[in-house]
């Protein structure tokens, strides 16, 4: 039995390697993955970014209410302050001595409480109108995401697309490499072979 030359058995190793670039190629995500994979995040901060809007819509009725509600805390802290200064007498008889004692119409420091929830109230409308300018800002923030995704799945989905590429250019150059090694030696063989089976086959 005829022992190939070195040569041939290069050739065929490298026709085998040549399948490598070919399996990485085949596993490499295709542009339909890509897109799923990037449009789940671009869906979310689209969905976000409707969110944001909606209460953006809504804000202005919400700062309202909190400023009323603030208008309406301040004139009851006012009556509060007013009814906590006004006192009543309340007379008592020890015998045939008479005792007066001036009472206050509210419990003490009721209408410092009611100052403190006035301001609280006040706080919440500055927290409101804080919100107001964040908001748009925040939407916008989305919105440049959302941009930014779609360019990273087009950019990422052509740059697989020419991996795929140059691994199958990789490939052919190899196989072609490989087979002009075999070539050479293992047409003669086939051409001797055949020459074998069939007599009256000549040059």
């Amino acid at each position: 039995m005829k022992r190939f030359p070195l040569s041939f058995v290069s050739g065929v190793l490298e026709l085998a390697s040549a399948a490598t670039p070919l399996l990485i190629a085949w596993s490499l995500p295709g542009s339909g993955e890509i897109a799923r994979t990037f449009g789940s995040a671009r869906e979310m901060a689209q969905v976000s970014g409707q969110h944001i809007q909606g209460l953006e819509n809504q804000i202005t009725s919400v700062r309202d209410g909190a400023a009323g509600i603030h208008a309406a805390m301040q004139q009851f802290s006012r009556a509060m302050m007013t009814l906590e200064s006004v006192r009543y007498p309340v007379i008592t008889l020890n015998r045939l001595t008479p005792s007066v004692v001036w009472k206050s119409f509210l419990p003490e420091g009721a209408g410092g409480q009611a100052r403190n929830i006035a301001k609280a109230t006040q706080a919440g409308v500055h927290e409101v109108d804080r919100l107001k300018q964040d908001l748009p800002r925040i939407r916008g923030s989305l919105q440049e995401m959302d941009s930014v995704l779609a360019q990273y799945s087009q950019r990422t989905a052509a740059s697989l697309w020419y991996g795929r590429l140059l691994m199958g250019l990789v490939a052919v150059t190899i196989g072609l490499h490989g087979t002009h090694l075999i070539l050479p030696i293992l047409l003669p063989r086939i051409w001797n072979w055949l020459c074998k089976a069939t007599p009256s086959a000549s040059l």
